[in-house]
């Protein structure tokens, strides 16, 4: 078995030179790492994907996250898998490419997601001393769903876009339903 090789390239503010840099050394090494010393994490924003849909509007055409970070800069913060990190420093950049994300591929893979988040969400809520309250049960899904549909453009999806829209809105009402029922 050959040996492994990997290349490390140390730069600073070469945007326009890293790309044609690390695909100089694809042919030969098996890794490549770029550090970039002006930045201590990325944000990375997401093309989201809906049983294999591209979703580029709704509030998932906005979605990003900090992903790629120092080590020593960087902690989970939160208890579920949607945790966020949080880097020490102010010293956070942004990525030009998109993380392709598959979130859901089928309603049983959305419904036992939602399970879980919705009652996650509640117990939070409910642990912080936040009561039910009939205007939010009202207001959160169609204020959601509007939103999503109609400020973030989620008509321009399509049906996807449509049903991406719905899902956020009932997925606000059930968190507010699952607090009230705690």
């Amino acid at each position: 078995m050959p040996a492994s090789l990997t290349v490390l390239i140390p730069c600073k503010n070469e945007r326009r030179n890293i790309g044609p840099c690390i695909e100089s050394v694809r042919e030969i090494a098996d890794e490549v790492l770029a550090s970039d010393s002006a930045c201590d994490g990325y944000w990375v924003y997401r093309a989201n994907f809906f049983m294999g849909h591209r979703i580029r509007y709704t509030d998932w055409g906005r979605d990003r996250v900090l992903r790629l970070f120092r080590r020593e800069q960087g902690k989970y913060i939160g208890d579920t898998d949607h945790a966020e990190v949080a880097v020490r420093s102010s010293r956070v950049g942004r990525l030009q490419n998109k993380l392709l994300h598959y979130t859901y591929w089928s309603y049983d893979h959305y419904f036992q997601k939602f399970h879980r988040y919705t009652t996650w969400q509640a117990e939070v809520w409910h642990r912080a001393g936040r009561r039910p309250s009939v205007l939010r049960l009202l207001v959160n899904a169609p204020l959601r769903f509007f939103r999503s549909y109609v400020v973030h453009l989620g008509f321009l999806d399509g049906l996807p876009g449509l049903q991406v829209s719905m899902l956020q809105g009932f997925d606000s009402f059930m968190k507010q339903a699952r607090l009230w029922e705690k």
